[in-house]
């Protein structure tokens, strides 16, 4: 069963820096795709897949370098949170996608080779590790992290964990006595 736990984070000046360029990029690249995505449905009406923005992620690292200084897999997850928003909103589930903006809350996703020891938050890319407070211990293997920043300032971690335990059965509603 997965589980979600909060935790707040204090990185260092060198930890906000490349933090903040992690915001920046996967905002950049969503952007993008998303610009590339209203394009193309209104052009042609074709819908691009994930698969196919993902592709073109490659010729856009070497247009923008500085892409390279992130995650690649942080931007890989901000092209799968796009065309999940998009299959959400054709299935009638949410509205249109917007565009990210650099006003409010950032954040970036962490699908993987992410751990924690010693008190310390490691994630790719980061050279050293990130001051986390623990005030809940957590059992089980870490999925994927989503770093955030508030609009004041403030760095938190959003920690998934598998615990290996089975999801309870549901009871069955009697609706005779359901109210």
């Amino acid at each position: 069963m997965m589980k979600g736990n909060i935790f707040r984070i204090y990185p260092d000046d060198e930890q906000c820096v490349l933090s903040e360029k992690h915001f920046g990029c996967t905002r950049l690249v969503f952007n993008l795709g998303f610009e590339t995505k209203q394009a193309a449905h209104a052009g042609n009406k074709v819908n691009l897949s994930r698969n196919d923005l993902s592709a073109q992620l490659t010729e856009l690292k070497k247009e923008y370098k500085f892409l390279n200084e992130v995650n690649a897999q942080s931007l890989q997850a901000s092209l799968m949170h796009l065309d999940n928003s998009y299959q959400r909103f054709f299935k009638g589930l949410s509205k249109f996608p917007q565009f990210k903006s650099k006003v409010g809350k950032q954040s970036f996703h962490c699908p993987q080779n992410v751990y924690i020891e010693g008190g310390l938050l490691w994630l790719p890319k980061f050279k050293t590790g990130i001051r986390i407070r623990l005030h809940r211990k957590f059992k089980g293997k870490i999925k994927n992290v989503v770093i955030s920043k508030t609009p004041s300032g403030k760095y938190f971690a959003s920690i998934q964990v598998d615990d290996g335990e089975e999801l309870p059965i549901k009871k069955a509603v009697d609706k005779n006595t359901a109210v």
